[in-house]
């Protein structure tokens, strides 16, 4: 949780009266104990005048044993205030408890948390915290002679696997080398039984299920310098970004001379080697004779991922400070920010060396350096993510397990992406891509079950993916980050589709800069602060764009929403442009669902076609005739959207023509259709060539008819169409066989080839005498060939192929002559080649 400076608040105030809700009254999001989780304020609530006081008493009922103190937070704009407040109960600190508010020049917008309603709870401990511990070391079976330390803290806390009911507890961490001590326990201070465990560590990679050593030796050492040098700017031959130029300390009288220590910013930032350990005893600088790192000098042992890891804490520190003055993990309001600790060269089994760690006891960063999964893992994506795991650490305070392990999880895998962007570039939504030995990457946000990924994770809230169970908690936790950072990337890059549960999504980008903006906002204005559900985290994500935009819901606010209903979190609106399809000679246009704040800038693909004025007004120029697209470009309200809509102009166009019936022979109905733009007041569908005496057509008015014949021939069906701007028409054909006969003629009209597919062709007597192809201009045979030669040139497919490519183009009739009992029969379909 947040390291703070706290004051102490009791609410014991009298209950002040608060207007009665109207239907402009809060938003309210409750948990399943009716306990108000978040509630968000319209600018017209009178209750925005409230206190944070007023609101614990109104809305949590907050009693005389409910404590609650305010941290001492810096807050990020003169306009915007953000107040955190950690709960306590009798004097006991209630974990991962507490509240959260929002003002806009001293008008409450937003209050929000996770308040544990107790009643009655002794929080007298009836064990000694030395007790705990020794009961906790029993259940992970260390022997006490290998314990050297230990931390303990008294809480009150929820235990979920009970229901969500509330126990004293001891929290306790060992010190020991013993390698079960991966876990932080919860005993009961009542009992002395363990009720729950944590994992110590959040990490990037971890997708083994062999079991890593971790760090459990002892506190690091704490190593302080009295002196302070100038920067030493070295050279850097990084392994995965190059020559870089970072900062390195320089000892003077020291051989060699350089380290990777800087003090030079408003945090040290120290590079360690572990040389393969996981004792923090046995680490030692990383030194270099000139200040010009080598892959010579360092490469070998792969102590050169050092530089990666150190140069990259410089960037990342620098980008973080200078764009948006944080200052560390813990942004204090003043003095220094917490130490940068990283180590190289963590662990001696697999599992650690193919990872990387983020220490929430010793607060220290961890690096492996490659094993079979991976090569030294020291890219700048990961180093981001092992660093976004400390600032959560500091900021948020969410767990390693369940949904806040994930939520943890997918912000790391955020501030991988974005301080790649800044850094680097490349594949930046591809998690580990520089280091993996197999995949072409451990984790892609955007293609998130891409073929040859490591790790799938899910896109989509309650979707199969997400709900699926591997027994590995650890992988599930993983798999379901993906919510979280599949947001960001649709966020940043926009998207649209149908998600896993069936939902329709479509969000519009709105770029690396405002994604950066709003999760910097979120995360160190306490926006995030005691969320617990995936709903929470939206609320509080919808919130912090309202901050950093105003408190306009503008189109961020809008696409953070859409994006969120994206991967079925919450409900959206999408603004679009609203108006007619059609326009002859003039209609307005307008932005439906256009966000707080906003102006819209209107445009015409085709100017000599349509004009559009700034007040959405769009004007047929001339005669013109055919299609046009708008474009409303919406600026303000923090963003850009770039809405289109494609109108048709002038005289009705007919898109589309289908011919649909279960065949083309003779005597059944043909429905034929027609897809029209341009609003006809009138369609007529006419026979316009064949034996129209031998055809009818029944007219639906709609652009659709039913044509039927008997006789077969090609017949050409004409539509006309017409509106206020003129009149035009469009047609097709239509070729009927006389499928009696015992084959069927295609394609017909033809062009190349014409196709003749006989139902029997298993031997001579069942084949044709004869095949002729007469021209109807010469009434001369064009073709003719008899029945050993049919035959012998049927395929297996029962097809017979005569080459029409170089006859002129026109009417022609195919004879088909067969021979039974001395009687001779001639089967005659009309063809037409175009």
């Amino acid at each position: 949780m947040k390291k703070r400076l706290l004051s102490a608040m009791m609410l014991a105030l009298p209950m002040l009266a608060i207007a009665q809700q109207r239907e402009t009254g809060p938003t309210v999001l409750k948990d399943k104990k009716g306990i108000v989780q978040a509630m968000e304020f319209p600018e017209s609530d009178e209750s925005k005048s409230m206190s944070d006081q007023d609101f614990m008493k109104q809305y949590l009922k907050v009693t005389a044993d409910d404590g609650f103190e305010k941290a001492k937070d810096k807050q990020r704009s003169t306009e915007f205030t953000d107040d955190h407040f950690d709960q306590f109960y009798k004097g006991v600190k209630v974990d991962r408890a507490g509240y959260n508010f929002h003002y806009k020049n001293g008008k409450l917008f937003y209050a929000h948390g996770h308040f544990v309603k107790l009643e009655n709870l002794d929080v007298t401990p009836a064990i000694t915290p030395t007790r705990a511990k020794e009961l906790f070391s029993e259940y992970k079976k260390i022997p006490a002679n290998e314990i050297s330390n230990f931390i303990h803290e008294l809480l009150v806390k929820e235990i979920t696997s009970s229901d969500s009911a509330a126990y004293l507890v001891y929290k306790i961490s060992l010190y020991s080398n013993s390698l079960s001590n991966d876990e932080i326990g919860f005993v009961d201070a009542k009992t002395g039984h363990v009720l729950t465990v944590e994992p110590r560590f959040s990490h990037a990679l971890s997708t083994s299920t062999e079991t890593g050593t971790k760090p459990r030796n002892r506190p690091i050492p704490k190593t302080t310098f009295s002196h302070a040098l100038p920067p030493a700017s070295g050279t850097f031959a990084t392994r995965y970004s190059g020559s870089r130029t970072a900062s390195a300390f320089d000892d003077v009288s020291i051989t060699p001379r350089f380290r990777l220590f800087d003090n030079t910013r408003g945090a040290t930032i120290h590079t360690w080697n572990l040389q393969g350990s996981t004792n923090f005893t046995t680490r030692i600088e990383l030194r270099d004779n000139d200040n010009n790192w080598t892959t010579a000098e360092h490469g070998g042992n792969e102590n050169d991922m050092g530089l990666d890891v150190h140069w990259g804490l410089q960037r990342i520190y620098d980008r973080l400070n200078t764009a948006h003055a944080v200052n560390s993990f813990d942004d204090p309001v003043s003095g220094a920010g917490f130490p940068i600790d990283a180590h190289i060269r963590f662990g001696t089994v697999a599992n650690d060396r193919d990872n990387a760690f983020w220490d929430g006891l010793n607060q220290v960063l961890l690096f492996g350096d490659g094993a079979i999964i991976f090569n030294p893992v020291a890219s700048v994506d990961v180093v981001a993510h092992e660093y976004g795991h400390g600032i959560t650490n500091f900021q948020i305070g969410w767990g390693n397990t369940g949904d806040q392990g994930s939520f943890n999880e997918g912000l790391s895998d955020i501030w991988g992406a974005m301080m790649q962007h800044r850094i680097t570039g490349g594949n930046i939504w591809q998690i580990a891509e520089q280091i993996t030995t197999v995949n072409s990457c451990l984790r892609d946000l955007g293609n998130t079950n891409s073929a040859n990924v490591r790790q799938p994770i899910a896109n989509t809230y309650a979707g199969a993916q997400y709900n699926t169970n591997s027994g590995n908690p650890d992988i599930d936790k993983y798999v379901r980050s993906g919510v979280l950072s599949h947001w960001a990337f649709l966020l940043a890059n926009g998207g649209s589709g149908t998600n896993d549960v069936g939902g329709f999504y479509n969000v519009y980008g709105v770029g690396m800069d405002l994604l950066e903006n709003l999760i910097v906002r979120a995360v160190f204005g306490n926006f995030l602060d005691n969320t617990t559900t995936y709903a929470q985290v939206r609320t509080g994500m919808v919130n912090a764009a309202r901050a950093l935009c105003g408190n306009q819901n503008g189109v961020l606010v809008q696409q953070v929403e859409n994006a969120w209903k994206a991967v079925n979190v919450g409900t959206a609106t999408q603004s679009s442009i609203s108006g007619v399809d059609h326009i002859c000679p003039s209609s307005t246009f307008s932005v439906a669902n256009l966000p707080q704040g906003s102006t819209v800038a209107w445009s015409s693909s085709n100017t000599s076609a349509v004009t559009i004025n700034s007040s959405g007004v769009a004007t047929r120029v001339g005669s013109f005739h055919g299609s046009v697209t708008l474009t409303a470009t919406v600026s303000g309200g923090c963003g850009t959207l770039v809405l289109t809509k494609t109108i048709s102009v002038g005289k009705p166009i007919a898109t589309n023509i289908s011919i649909s019936a279960p065949n083309n022979c003779a005597g059944t109905s043909q429905l034929v259709v027609a897809t029209m733009t341009g609003n006809p007041t009138s369609s007529v569908w006419s026979i316009t060539s064949g034996n129209a005496s031998n055809a009818s057509l029944s007219d639906f008015g709609n652009g659709s008819a039913s044509f039927y014949t008997n006789v077969p021939d090609c017949y050409g069906l004409t539509l006309n169409m017409s509106n206020s701007c003129g009149s035009a028409s469009a047609g097709t054909t239509i070729c009927i066989d006389n499928c009696s006969a015992r084959y069927t003629v295609f394609p017909n009209p033809a062009k190349d080839q014409l196709s003749i597919q006989f139902e029997h062709y298993e031997t001579t007597a069942s084949m044709p005498d004869q095949i002729s192809l007469f021209s109807e201009k010469t009434q001369e045979a064009v073709y003719s060939i008899k029945s050993d030669g049919i035959h012998s040139k049927v395929g297996s497919d029962g097809v017979f192929k005569i080459d029409v490519s170089s006859l002129p183009r026109g009417t022609y009739y195919l004879h088909v002559t067969y021979s039974k009992n001395g009687e001779k029969t001639t089967d005659r379909t009309r063809v037409l080649l175009q």
